[in-house]
């Protein structure tokens, strides 16, 4: 049986070692992750949670990620504390919104 592109689906992992302050959770990306890398693609986010900690892991479809475009863009529209304005960079993040939970949804994805 020959593989094409409906019967595959890509996994890229990304790893935020410690929780931030405000208790959530982000994961930087790379401005390539703005691009859809095909309908089957998807993000493990994994919290290391410390040295302590349980690892927590998030399953987001390839299309929730992309949002960090116009997450970026809309950034970019701000200033820095010294009130000049927020150089461009490759650099992206994806936190998940308030109502989002990725957690463990291993069966999102599609194989």
């Amino acid at each position: 049986m020959e593989a094409d592109e409906s019967t595959l689906s890509t996994i890229q992992v990304g790893v935020a070692g410690e929780t931030s302050l405000n208790l959530t959770t982000s994961w930087q990306l790379n401005k390539t992750d703005e691009t859809p890398k095909g309908p089957n693609h998807y993000y493990v986010f994994v919290a290391l949670n410390g040295r302590d900690g349980h690892p927590e892991y998030h399953i987001v479809k390839g299309d929730v990620v992309i949002r960090c475009k116009e997450e970026h863009e809309e950034w970019l529209k701000g200033k820095k504390r010294d009130g000049t304005a927020r150089k461009d960079s490759d650099r992206r993040v994806f936190q998940p919104r308030q109502d989002e939970n990725f957690r463990d949804r291993w069966n999102d994805i599609d194989v």
